[in-house]
């Protein structure tokens, strides 16, 4: 009974606590503002692999004009050292898309991957603390969908 009410205890906390892995600090990498416009999705709450602990799972479908970043309309507070997981894809396979993360407070975008071969797939770790959006950016000079997901 004991070590059921702890279990028990263990997941309330869990539900109301985010909990997230650290990493070490990648270059930074800052850009400013440039043509943007807000996309959103929605999230769900999402154990993820073994981790303990509860993320959210950002879901995005968006169509991306030629040469324009987006950024999620949701946003989120992270310390410096979380990560954010990620899996893009895009079509057409137009040119180079990137993926990367919205700082709300100062408008600048900090990018982790660019790539003109989908999937882009990894972690990024945030450099700094702020209250964050997810970003993609189209590089390339044709519309193209990006789908895929983020989780935080």
């Amino acid at each position: 009974m004991k070590k059921l009410l702890t279990v028990a205890l263990t997941l309330v906390m869990m539900m109301t606590l985010s909990i997230s892995a650290f990493a070490s600090s990648p270059e930074l990498k800052i850009e400013e503002k440039s043509n943007s416009s807000v996309n959103g999705s929605e999230t769900h709450a999402n154990i993820v692999n073994d981790e303990i602990g509860v993320f959210a799972r950002y879901n995005i479908d968006w169509n991306i004009p030629a040469g324009y970043d987006e950024y999620g309309v949701s946003q989120f507070s992270m310390s410096k050292g979380n990560t954010v997981e990620y899996n893009i894809s895009w079509s057409p396979r137009a040119g180079l898309v990137r993926v990367g993360l919205y700082d709300r407070n100062s408008g600048n975008f900090y990018w982790e991957e660019t790539d003109s071969r989908p999937p882009l797939s990894g972690k990024i770790t945030v450099p700094y603390t702020s209250v964050w959006s997810l970003a993609v950016g189209n590089l390339s000079d044709q519309r193209i969908n990006a789908t895929g997901y983020f989780i935080y």
